[in-house]
């Protein structure tokens, strides 16, 4: 088994992703390196059908949804909220929430729209339309 170097395509977006002190990589140790869902440990040695080595398996730094209940209670790390996550876990997770989260920002901007139809002073619209 041949070990590939790990690069991240989007480096702009993941600017410490490699460092030691890491968001990503305290949310893991805050996590103590175990998917918060299953309890699966990171860098486990997956085995194929016949118990040879087949991979790797490293948990995620997920980015917490704001509309889930837990939001509130995972504390931030350089402004994000992360939790360990193995990859089914976050495959999941991410299904559950990345819809409701399109489907909210798409009421938000339909609302922008009827309010600005409806607030032609600039005062109101700056007022009203005007995210804090």
């Amino acid at each position: 088994m041949s070990m590939r170097v790990r690069t991240k395509t989007h480096r702009r977006l993941y600017p410490h992703w490699l460092k030691v002190d890491s968001p990503a990589k305290r949310a893991k140790a805050r996590d103590e390196n175990t998917c918060v869902v299953c309890g699966v440990r990171d860098r486990l040695l997956v085995l194929d059908d016949q118990g040879q080595p087949h991979h790797l398996l490293y948990l995620h730094a997920a980015h917490v949804s704001y509309l889930d209940p837990l939001y509130e209670q995972v504390e931030p790390i350089e402004g994000e909220r992360l939790l360990s996550l193995c990859p089914r876990c976050h495959r999941d997770y991410d299904a559950r929430w990345k819809p409701r989260e399109e489907e909210v920002e798409h009421q938000q901007r339909m609302h922008r729209v009827l309010l600005s139809r409806w607030l032609p002073s600039e005062f109101l619209s700056k007022r009203f339309l005007e995210v804090v």
